[in-house]
C-alpha cells in the first residue's frame, strides 16, 4: 500500500462500522474509498460491491457511480474481443 494516511485508514474503520449497521451513505463513501485507493488499496471489483448494496438500500450516488464503472467495464471488455475478431477474419 502507498503511503497511507492513519487518518484514512481510521475513518475507513467507522464507516464500514457504520456501513455494516445499515446506513446506505456509509456504505457508498466506502466504495469511495475503494474505487480511489483512501485507506485500502484501490479495488475497482470491492468499490462495485459497496456501490451495489448502497444502491440497492437507494442512495443515488452509489447508483450514478455503478453505472459509469460498469460502463468503463462493459467497454474495456468489448474493445479487447472487437481487435480478436478482427484479426481471425478470414478476409484479412
Amino acid at each position: 500500500m502507498r503511503g497511507l494516511q492513519p487518518k484514512e485508514e481510521r475513518g475507513l474503520k467507522y464507516l464500514l462500522l457504520a456501513a455494516k449497521n445499515g446506513d446506505a451513505q456509509s456504505r457508498y463513501h466506502v466504495g469511495v474509498c475503494y474505487e480511489k485507493g483512501l485507506g485500502v488499496q484501490q479495488n475497482l471489483a470491492e468499490a462495485m460491491k459497496h456501490y451495489r448494496q448502497a444502491a440497492a438500500a437507494g442512495n443515488g450516488k452509489a447508483r450514478e457511480r455503478l453505472r459509469v464503472l460498469e460502463e468503463e467495464v462493459e467497454e474495456d471488455n468489448h474493445y479487447p474481443a472487437t481487435a480478436c475478431d478482427t484479426w481471425s477474419s478470414p478476409s484479412g
